[in-house]
């Protein structure tokens, strides 16, 4: 590091110590049971194997811890690698020798992607045992399987690679509050989960996903209704749905909820499809109607960049000019997209969009280059530090706290003590 990179590194650090907590959290999540099931579960492949793959697969599970059954599952010049050495083992007696003892209890192997090459079929998965809380995938696997002889089929290769997927358990509201606690955070706006089963890649017909949907939206609002002053619900569902208007509706009516959220991408939403586009303002038009502010993620499936939040921009200033919008991640989620960003600050700047709101939640650890940040904090000045909402995200499936996402921001963003303390104090008036 050198002596100039030492000295700002020094100042930010400085100014982040003194630098107050954020009064709000404007973009957090619970996960309910059903969620952590959801975000633990292992969907079937696409493609199938074939019935004597699968029947081999099925004997490889049974025969765990048996030697002398493993080995016979395996070709002559098989190979497994032996993740302690680490090394390849070779052949049925080398391979079944280390197997067999190498796992303390059954367990499953669950396929999750299938792929055929040439004669040999290919399958990833994970290693999986249920202890109680529900199905925990605590390893992967890379298997190729042959067909040796008509009818005879047998495991060519073995690839298993630990730890697992994180196994998620549910995180309640005061779970959450806790979190909030420790980070000396005072309010919280919690979005619902709900769009997760409204997403078109579910396998759920319209009815289930429903079904599922308001299960997960009342939920949500009865977890943030235990803590009335701090937790704030926002209910979420896929706007392309045909329930979309009517889950809106059922929302706004319970009073339960502060305002909407929508994932443009789980939802499959392409905001270069006029039909996707006309959908996505009648959603936004019913909630400017009934003035309930609005969360978008709205990076969509695909591309994302300046001309989507043209889009979105002309979307909100024509459908929803009477509510608050706002732009999660700063930029709309996920990757970066200066581009999107720099639409925004322009949007402000020069037609002084009022109702135009953004969250910086996981923008430091997504720009994680310097350069990358440098732009980010040119853009947060042209939107104007009056208009940005501190945010950290869900806490689990690995993503940091919220007191751990604060920390990383205010250290590694190139802002002053003066704009870290604005965004800290900054809380939306919809969670007032």
């Amino acid at each position: 590091m050198n002596v100039g990179a030492a000295l700002l590194f020094a100042y930010l650090t400085v100014a982040a110590a003194a630098t107050p907590s954020p009064r709000a959290d404007h973009h957090q999540h619970l996960l309910s049971p059903a969620g952590a099931a959801w975000l633990n579960r292992v969907a079937p492949p696409a493609m199938p194997l074939p019935d004597g793959a699968r029947a081999l697969l099925a004997r490889r599970i049974a025969a765990w811890n048996d030697r002398e059954a493993l080995a016979a599952l395996y070709l002559d010049d098989a190979l497994l690698l032996d993740i302690d050495t680490p090394g390849w083992l070779r052949g049925p007696d080398e391979i079944a020798r280390y197997a067999s003892a190498r796992f303390r209890a059954p367990y499953q192997m669950l396929p999750a992607a299938v792929a055929r090459r040439g004669e040999a079929w290919l399958v990833a998965g994970f290693y999986a045992r249920d202890e109680g809380e529900g199905m925990r995938r605590f390893g992967r696997f890379h298997l190729e399987l042959r067909e040796s002889e008509p009818g005879s089929w047998r495991i060519a290769l073995e690839s298993p690679a630990f730890p697992g997927p994180p196994f998620e358990t549910a995180l309640d509201a005061a779970k959450l509050i806790a979190l909030l606690d420790d980070a000396g955070i005072g309010k919280a706006a919690v979005l619902s989960d709900a769009y997760w089963f409204d997403a078109p890649d579910t396998g759920l017909d319209a009815d289930a996903a429903l079904a599922r949907v308001r299960e997960e939206n009342d939920w949500t609002a009865t977890q943030a209704a235990r803590f009335p002053d701090r937790l704030f619900a926002l209910c979420s569902f896929n706007p392309l749905a045909g329930h979309a208007l009517g889950e809106l509706e059922r929302c706004a009516g319970s009073g339960r909820f502060v305002g909407i959220k929508l994932h443009l991408d789980s939802s499959g939403v392409d905001l270069g499809n006029d039909a996707h586009v006309a959908r996505l303002r009648a959603v936004l038009a019913a909630a400017n109607k009934i003035e309930l502010p609005l969360l978008i993620h709205a990076r969509d499936r695909g591309e994302y960049g300046a001309e989507h939040a043209r889009r979105l921009v002309e979307l909100v200033c024509t459908a929803a000019p009477d509510v608050p919008v706002q732009i999660a991640h700063l930029w709309g989620g996920s990757a970066l997209a200066l581009d999107a960003l720099t639409v925004y600050a322009d949007a402000i700047a020069n037609d002084g969009m009022r109702n135009l709101w953004f969250d910086v939640s996981d923008a430091a650890l997504v720009a994680s280059e310097d350069g990358k940040r440098d732009e980010l904090a040119v853009q947060m000045r042209r939107i104007g530090f009056d208009r940005l909402l501190y945010g950290s995200d869900a806490a689990f499936e690995g993503h940091p706290g919220p007191k751990d996402a604060w920390d990383a921001f205010r250290t590694t963003m190139p802002l002053s003590k003066a704009e870290f303390e604005r965004i800290a104090k900054n809380v939306a008036p919809w969670l007032k």
